[in-house]
Parts: structure tokens; C-alpha cells; sequence
């Protein structure tokens, strides 16, 4: 079932209030009504043009201004929703287009939560049998070696590499050394060849 937009709520919530004898609306009245969450309801209750109330900690609006708010934005509104809503659409259908067009989904692959808790908290160490990390040293290049035995293993040693990896990335690449630059310690081939 399709969620109602707080657009789609107009029509009632202004039949509602003609048939009401509240004189002010405050955020909760326009939570309740349209469905909003507070900070949204109070954004709506600020473009209505809502007003500090005797406490000054709280938007309230007289009622008639809030129905002739609602009725000044309905059209707007149901016509905003409607184009979110085949925006919503267009990019769905391209997104199916192109998951037809790469052969189905992607592929996700769940890495049990213990495995993953381990790693999060003993960094590389606590790397499972079959993944090797050297990090690179003075003049050595760094290594990093995966042993598996099908595609599914491989994806979930390579999400723990990537969990242990942040978790020691001090390890891994000392702040001493630029993020993105090649290693200091040696040159590459294109500046060998200079």
C-alpha cells in the first residue's frame, strides 16, 4: 500500500478545519493533520506564517490563516507531489532497466554480525585466515593477499579487509604520508623512466 503525502491530506484536513472551532493551530495540530514529523511540521507552520505564542517557545497560526494557507498551496502541492512521484517512477524503471542490462541485482553478500564485531574491534590482527596485509615499509610496496575458494568467500574476506583497514588506518598509512600519494620510499615507473 502506498504511503499518503501530506500533499494528498488537503482536502480532508481543510474539511476538517472548516467543520472545527479550534482557534489557533500549534506544530502538534499539523503533525496530527498532515502526517509530518515535528521539525517538518514546524517548517510548514513557519511558511504559513505561524507567530510566537504567549510562552514564546512555540509556532501557532489562527486557524483561518492556516486554511487559507492550505488552500493557497493545494494546488501547488498536489502538482509537486505528482511530479515526485513519476520522477520516483523514471528512476526506478531505469534502475530495473539497468540491473536487466547487467544481468539482474548486485549481488550483496552478509558478513554474520559477530564476524564483523571482531574485526571492528581487533582491526588487521583480528583479520581472518587467508587475508595478509603488509603494509608498505621505507622502500617496499605494500601487500595485500586474499586466499578463497568461491566468489561469496572472497566478498566477505574483502568487507572485513575493508572494516579492519579503517579500523587501523593509522597502521596501514601512517598520517606522516599524504593520503592518495604513491609510498615516498620509492619511485614509481613513470618517475623511474625520467
Amino acid at each position: 500500500m502506498a504511503k499518503v503525502s501530506w500533499a494528498d491530506r488537503i482536502p480532508g484536513v481543510l474539511a476538517e478545519l472548516h467543520e472545527s472551532d479550534l482557534p489557533t493551530i500549534s506544530r502538534a495540530h499539523v503533525q496530527r493533520l498532515l502526517g509530518l514529523r515535528p521539525r517538518r511540521a514546524q517548517l510548514v507552520l513557519q511558511q504559513a506564517g505561524g507567530t510566537c505564542g504567549e510562552k514564546g517557545k512555540s509556532l501557532i497560526i489562527p486557524t483561518r490563516d492556516f486554511v487559507l494557507f492550505l488552500e493557497c498551496i493545494a494546488p501547488q502541492a498536489a502538482a509537486q507531489e505528482q511530479w515526485r512521484r513519476q520522477r520516483l517512477a523514471q528512476k526506478l524503471s531505469e534502475a530495473r532497466q539497468q540491473w536487466i542490462d547487467r544481468g539482474g541485482p548486485p549481488r550483496i553478500v552478509r558478513v554474520e554480525t559477530w564476524k564483523v564485531d571482531h574485526v571492528r574491534k581487533g582491526g588487521v590482527a583480528a583479520l581472518p585466515p587467508g587475508v595478509t596485509v603488509r603494509r608498505p615499509i621505507d622502500t617496499e610496496k605494500g601487500r595485500i593477499e586474499i586466499e578463497f575458494s568461491d566468489p561469496r568467500e572472497a566478498l566477505e574476506k574483502l568487507a572485513l579487509l575493508s572494516t579492519a583497514l579503517d579500523k587501523d588506518l593509522e597502521w596501514f598509512w601512517p598520517s606522516s604520508q599524504p593520503f592518495g600519494e604513491p609510498h615516498a620510499g620509492k619511485q614509481t615507473e613513470s618517475q623511474s623512466s625520467l
